[in-house]
């Protein structure tokens, strides 16, 4: 299941992005320095969320399903792999990066 959210989201960005790079085109406004720097913005905070995100919860998924010839973990383990601080990085990157696509398209420095 989650390979298929993974996948529908991914369709979601394709379309964000070439969304918005017809809307820039359309307003003659493609190399504007801060619609650039939304674009960059855009893919750094996807990479960095991609590279934290997926070794942590498709080991998570692993494990809890027994995959790889293994058998399922009990609770215990499981909370004790739950307790991470990932999910608090996730959540300050892409808050980060909201916050910095807010300003660049709010404010449009040069």
């Amino acid at each position: 299941m989650s390979g298929q959210g993974s996948q529908a989201s991914l369709v979601g960005l394709l379309i964000l992005v070439l969304g918005g790079l017809g809307a820039a085109w359309v307003g003659g406004i493609l190399l504007a320095p801060w619609v650039v720097a939304s674009d960059v913005v855009l893919i750094v905070v996807y990479v960095l969320m991609s590279a934290i995100a997926s070794p942590y919860y498709y080991r998570m998924r692993n494990a809890f399903t027994g995959r790889r010839g293994t058998e399922p973990i009990d609770d215990a383990e499981l909370f004790r792999r739950l307790d991470s601080r990932r999910p608090e990085a996730l959540a300050a990157i892409g808050t980060t990066g909201l916050i910095v696509l807010l300003w660049l398209m709010v404010l449009k420095p040069a």
